[in-house]
């Protein structure tokens, strides 16, 4: 079932979200009514508070590039309970957009590499090395379930320069967030 999304301005977005303590059907249900959501509006990426859930979990889907240069959907993978055990020094930008503050993209820094650790959605724990686009948006999801957006991470003078862009998203959505939150 396709979700409702929590756009920029619901207070949703700016909530921690809480451990799972167990795998259930409904974490089950959850998990695939996330995927659908994506999915059905072509993202990369989508956490529980973007679906107004207070779950630690997310989805990923990061595009993959053929060795003759085209893209195609990558893999969708669950992550529950993430966490980032170790990232390297070195810092890479991407270009990242979000399914709550449509049409918004930005350069935002994130480590090269990362070193996570998570529970899949049969509840085994598992790690990982991810690194370039994989761990820019391991990154961003992990960030939504610490209230924390890809706009809190950029320089001041972007952040002053989105100013009216960012409320012009919050008027045009406010509607359809306050219908959600209900």
């Amino acid at each position: 079932m396709k979700l409702p999304i929590a756009y920029y301005g619901s207070s949703s977005l700016r909530k921690k979200t809480k451990k799972v303590l167990e795998i259930t059907e409904d974490t089950q249900k959850l998990i695939d009514d996330m995927i659908e959501t994506m999915c059905s509006l072509d993202g990369l990426g989508i956490a529980a508070p973007q679906v107004f859930r207070e779950e630690a979990i997310f989805i990923t889907r990061v595009p993959e590039q053929l060795p003759d240069g085209k893209w195609v959907d990558g893999k969708i993978r669950a992550y529950i309970n993430p966490k980032i055990l170790s990232y390297s020094a070195e810092v890479q930008q991407w270009e990242e957009g979000c399914l709550s503050i449509p049409g918004l993209y930005l350069m935002v820094p994130r480590p090269s590499r990362i070193l996570v650790e998570a529970m899949d959605r049969n509840g085994n724990v598992f790690q990982e090395e991810l690194q370039g686009f994989f761990a820019c948006n391991f990154c961003h999801e992990n960030d939504h379930l610490n209230g924390v957006l890809h706009i809190d991470r950029t320089d001041p003078e972007t952040k002053n320069r989105i100013k009216s862009e960012l409320k012009k998203i919050k008027e045009k959505y406010s509607t359809v967030t306050a219908q959600n939150s209900d």
